[in-house]
């Protein structure tokens, strides 16, 4: 988020799984949500930020007020329910590089 408010981005890809705070010495080691990338596409919301936004994870639903949503759904639910746009959803597969061409094709789109 500091980086958003630094710069100006036409194109944002989240990652769902968002550690929940910065590595520090004492802290312990930081956890990540699955559903941890919905507050950065809300903070962009309220800033007022405007950019096509895609969602990249690694599961194969985002859960979304507390029910989990099949991340083809994923994009219009997020719109219906928050008024927030993305563009895309792609679900990443470390040994399948389709999610690249999917990624590729929503970027041509836009």
């Amino acid at each position: 988020m500091e980086t958003l408010a630094q710069r100006k981005f036409d194109i944002v890809i989240v990652d769902m799984s968002i550690p929940s705070h910065p590595v520090s010495v004492g802290a312990g080691s930081p956890f990540s949500f699955p559903s941890g990338g919905l507050d950065v596409l809300f903070e962009i919301d309220a800033q007022g930020y405007k950019c096509a936004l895609v969602i990249l994870t690694q599961y194969p639903e985002i859960e979304i007020d507390g029910v989990l949503v099949p991340i083809d759904s994923s994009a219009e639910e997020i719109a219906r329910k928050f008024d927030i746009e993305v563009a895309g959803c792609v679900q990443y597969f470390e040994d399948d590089p389709d999610w690249k061409t999917r990624i590729r094709n929503i970027l041509k789109s836009l």
